[in-house]
């Protein structure tokens, strides 16, 4: 978004765009990194709470480059939420829990956006609201939405520090997650930034990848897609 938005020029429609992605960033990462440590706490580890991070202050969970990478490429993430995971009541369970409240959240936020798009629609068509308030309200709206699928689907990804890798351990037997994890200590780092790089050399592979994001875009606000 930033490299488009210095070819393109600081227009009053590029700062509106930049506007948009920055507060659904905020949100998207702040309510992300924060269901990771409240669902911690929850499972028997205070570790997130002594640092801090049981809080709905941006400044306690956004990540300058990962921020950066998000207003740059549409993807990225957040600081790392610390645990324990032997302190857990149920350490393969409460870990894939702890992995998977990231993405569920950003799932949570992208349904909630779609449900406010609607009745901004709604209003909309009944000329409770309009002209300029209703297409920043749309443009706003549809970010929020496309945003917090993206960092949920890139989050799910089982590379590197990934939330999908404690994910996709839950469903391999002890011994295959406790190979595949130290694997992904050793080598996940190193694909996480080969994917990416491949990414913004191959745009194509981008779209492959998130695929699911715009097929979801399409169910959840079908007919506003085109309006924005």
């Amino acid at each position: 978004m930033l490299l488009r938005a210095f070819e393109r020029g600081f227009d009053a429609d590029t700062t509106r765009l930049l506007a948009a992605y920055a507060i659904s960033l905020i949100f998207a990462i702040t309510l992300h990194e924060f269901a990771h440590a409240a669902t911690a706490v929850w499972a028997g580890d205070n570790t997130p709470k002594v640092q801090g991070r049981v809080s709905l202050n941006p400044l306690s969970h956004l990540d300058p480059i990962g921020s950066l990478m998000i207003l740059l490429v549409g993807f990225g993430w957040g600081r790392p939420v610390m645990v324990n995971p032997y302190i857990f009541r149920n350490v393969r369970r409460d870990m894939m829990l702890v992995a998977g409240a990231g993405p569920a959240m950003n799932l949570l936020l992208a349904l909630f956006g779609a449900g406010l798009l609607h009745l901004a629609a709604f209003a909309a068509a009944g000329d409770l609201i309009g002209g300029h308030f209703a297409a920043t309200l749309f443009l706003l709206l549809v970010i929020w939405v496309h945003l917090n699928l993206s960092l949920m689907l890139f989050n799910l990804i089982p590379v590197g520090p990934l939330d999908g890798v404690k994910v996709v351990q839950w469903f391999l037997p002890a011994k295959t997650a406790e190979r595949f994890y130290a694997f992904s200590m050793v080598y996940g780092g190193m694909l996480l930034i080969a994917l990416v790089l491949i990414m913004s050399q191959f745009p194509v592979v981008g779209d492959v990848l998130f695929w699911p994001v715009n097929q979801l875009l399409g169910l959840l606000v079908p007919r506003l897609l085109s309006q924005t």
